[in-house]
């Protein structure tokens, strides 16, 4: 799908601009049909889904366990370090 109003913008600024029209973006035409969202607003069959936090979460802890885990190839800032260690206590 080809859309001309996101030509030279960044990822980011699209998904910006998706949360902010997401009653437009929720109703148009998918590969699952008009008005089912592939990815918006998910479907009832799979109950035991993360939030988005969750799913950020999980995914930091696991990157800083992958790292400690392997040869250390490079540095992780301190302050990223206790952010991750921080979130991990928030749950």
């Amino acid at each position: 799908m080809y859309d001309e109003t996101l030509k030279n913008k960044t990822a980011e600024e699209i998904y910006d601009q998706i949360i902010n029209e997401l009653r437009k973006y929720s109703k148009l035409s998918t590969l699952r049909g008009y008005g089912k969202g592939d990815i918006i607003g998910g479907s009832p069959k799979f109950k035991n889904q993360a939030s988005l936090d969750d799913f950020y979460k999980s995914a930091l802890q696991n990157g800083l366990e992958y790292h400690n885990g392997q040869q250390k190839r490079g540095c992780i800032p301190e302050g990223l370090i206790e952010g991750i260690r921080a979130l991990s206590c928030l749950r």
